[in-house]
């Protein structure tokens, strides 16, 4: 996901017995070594994709896949299915406190540390 300031906002995920499992979380980072990170076929979702995808197919080649129409969109709906899967297979789990994860400090915050 374009994380602007010339940074995206990246994980690994890979599907592995009817699920997600995470083999990069969460981070942030300038799409040149994020890229440089991934090294075998991959199939790339969200908006940074279709805005690096240049840079992407430079560097990747034919490993680099994209999402087609409207997959390409993090969208809510899809998250929540995601989650609501997961409380299924793991009713009393991890489901049952779920918050947000800030890769990043706010401008906000920055601002206010000095930073």
């Amino acid at each position: 996901v374009d994380a602007r300031k010339g940074e995206v906002y990246f994980g690994l995920y890979r599907w592995k017995e009817g699920h997600f499992g995470v083999s990069v979380p969460p981070s942030v980072g300038p799409p040149a070594k994020v890229i440089e990170t991934i090294d075998e076929a991959c199939l790339f979702v969200g908006d940074g994709a279709g805005l690096y995808e240049k840079l992407i197919l430079a560097q990747m080649g034919p490993r680099a896949c994209f999402a087609m129409g409207d997959q390409k969109v993090i969208k809510a709906g899809r998250v929540a299915d995601l989650a609501y899967r997961k409380l299924l297979n793991n009713p009393m789990g991890e489901g049952q406190s779920l918050s947000p994860q800030y890769i990043r400090p706010s401008d906000a915050e920055r601002n206010l540390s000095g930073k």
